[in-house]
């Protein structure tokens, strides 16, 4: 839950292969409970700036959900998956990326 009281959710995949391509799911939905509106921005890569970092962004659809493709440009290890929402960047979840 964000400091204003947005609800994040993240349900894609944990583990991404080196080479491959990360199909992150996430919806947001609002303080009261409806779904969010407007766009949704991302970045896979700690930190976002390094410039094997993806980015991607998209408009949240009529239930607030939006899925983000990011090519994933890191060595095998772990990396952060960040969103910026309403002017904040949050990080969403740790990527575990496999060779």
């Amino acid at each position: 839950i964000t400091g204003d009281g947005f609800r994040i959710s993240y349900t894609g995949p944990l583990q991404a292969q080196t080479g491959g391509r990360l199909a992150a799911i996430f919806q947001i939905v609002t303080p009261d409970g409806l779904p969010a509106k407007g766009t949704l921005a991302a970045s896979l890569g700690d930190p976002p700036s390094d410039r094997r970092a993806s980015h991607a962004s998209g408009e949240l659809d009529a239930e607030g959900k939006v899925t983000l493709l990011f090519d994933i440009n890191w060595p095998a290890g772990t990396t952060k998956l960040y969103i910026s929402h309403g002017g904040k960047v949050y990080e969403a979840t740790q990527i575990t990326v496999n060779p």
